[in-house]
Parts: C-alpha cells; structure tokens; sequence
C-alpha cells in the first residue's frame, strides 16, 4: 500500500521533469542546440548619440516654451476661490 502524499509528491515531480525534458527538446529542435535562449526579461534601452541628443533637444524645447517654476495662472496672492 502506498502512501497518498508521496504518491502525489511523485507524480508532481515527474511532471516537472516531463516539462523540463519537453522545453530541452524544444530548443534542440528550435536551435540546434541544448543552450538557452536569452529572450526573458526587460529589454535594454541603448544609449546612443542619436537618443542622447533627441532627449537633450526635447528638454531645451520644454524649458523654453513652458517654465515649471511659476504658474500659468497669475493671482493676487489670497486663497479664495
């Protein structure tokens, strides 16, 4: 008689060794190869001349047409609306 919980515990882990077996062969069809592919995860951001100066004028532009330092809305300095 076998006990419940290991046969449960032994069933989860063939199935984890099924998947990973399944995702091997998968790359060696996809590739050629057992390597992993590097496709998880955020992608980089480049840091080019091209995007530096792009940004660089954005911000030039900003500054000159708006000023974050005072306000679009000029007021006589008292608090009612």
């Amino acid at each position: 008689m076998v006990c419940g919980g290991y046969q449960r515990n032994f069933q989860r882990q063939t199935a984890k060794m099924k998947e990973g077996l399944d995702t091997l062969l998968k790359n060696i069809r996809e590739t050629g190869s057992t390597d992993q592919r590097h496709e998880s995860g955020r992608p980089r951001r480049v840091r080019t001349e091209e995007n530096v100066s792009a940004v660089h004028k954005l911000v030039v532009l900003l500054n000159t047409n708006t000023s974050l330092n005072t306000p679009d809305i000029e007021t006589d300095g008292s608090n009612t609306v």
